[in-house]
């Protein structure tokens, strides 16, 4: 690297800051990816600002609404809620930032060994980018819920669990069950297995929850597998889902005995968590959001401005 010079160094410089900021790979991939170290590229990202081949531009204006953070807070009794204003971004930027944002707030919380619990969804996909390179603590995931059979294989708990786990330099545990499971003394004989009943005492000791929150275009009951598992047909009580379990206005909780057949972390093991997060973004799951909030199953929710708005008014 000392022998280049003009244009090869400009352009290697360049290819490791497009590597690193923009397909968000870790300082380590780049340095398998070029054949060099780890401690090698990060000098070249700083050489790389210093040269002025990346130039970082701070806009100053906050982009979180604080305004309408705290009537979050005191709407629903949230212990705190992080608001993007994302009025001027593309869907995959706000996701993209809410995934940040996401994931600098849990990093306050938490410390490595701590164990964290992780449910299913693209919505904590988004997290993967700020969970590496040394940003975020070396946690144990844990897959909140079974596998629900979902068309992308890469966004089912377990998966999340092993890519965050990967990206943080922590570990994962392991739930091989579907999300469902028909016949009561079956699913009481899976969690005396040594492996779940180990995952089982994991999970009371979470010190963070993490989970997606459904609408009904997205819940999981709505899949011609589980639907098999339903006693009656669903009403249009539903409004949503939020850690695998039904909701209904007001945070109302799903009556069938579908909720008695999920494969997945207890309600009172959730419940006991210190920092349960709920992320979502999208208008349209305002009922959704408010529901989850009011159900108490959620006590830190990440979200952007419209549908925080959307929730605030369903929860009037």
């Amino acid at each position: 690297m000392e022998q280049l010079q003009g244009k090869e160094r400009w352009d290697l410089l360049a290819e490791v800051a497009h590597l690193y900021y923009n397909e968000h790979l870790t300082q380590a991939q780049i340095g398998q990816r070029l054949g060099t170290t780890r401690f090698r590229v990060s000098q070249y990202l700083l050489d790389a600002r210093e040269e002025g081949v990346v130039e970082i531009l701070i806009h100053l204006s906050d982009n979180r609404n604080r305004q309408v953070e705290r009537r979050l807070e005191e709407r629903f009794g949230l212990r705190r809620a992080l608001v993007l204003n994302n009025r001027y971004l593309s869907h995959g930027e706000t996701l993209r930032q809410l995934g940040r944002m996401a994931a600098e707030e849990l990093a306050k919380h938490l410390r490595p060994g701590d164990k964290m619990g992780i449910s299913w969804g693209k919505t904590l996909q988004s997290l993967l980018p700020a969970m590496g390179d040394g940003a975020f603590p070396a946690v144990e995931l844990l897959p909140l819920n079974g596998w629900a059979d979902l068309e992308n294989p890469t966004l089912e708990a377990g998966a999340l669990a092993q890519a965050m786990a990967g990206a943080c330099g922590g570990r994962a545990g392991v739930l091989p069950a579907p999300l469902y499971l028909r016949g009561k003394a079956l699913r009481q004989a899976l969690w005396t297995q040594p492996a779940l009943l180990s995952l089982q005492e994991s999970y009371g000791e979470m010190a963070a929850a993490v989970t997606g929150i459904s609408s009904t275009s997205t819940l999981a009951v709505r899949h011609p597998l589980w639907r098999q598992y339903l006693d009656f047909p669903q009403g249009e009580e539903l409004v949503g889902s939020v850690f695998g379990r039904l909701l209904g206005p007001g945070g109302k909780r799903d009556q069938s005995s579908l909720e008695r057949r999920l494969m997945g972390v207890s309600e009172e093991a959730l419940r006991a968590v210190p920092w349960r997060m709920g992320i979502a973004l999208g208008r349209h799951k305002g009922l959704a959001v408010a529901a989850a909030l009011d159900s108490g199953l959620v006590n830190l929710l990440v979200t952007d401005v419209s549908l925080a708005l959307a929730a605030l008014s369903e929860g009037e």
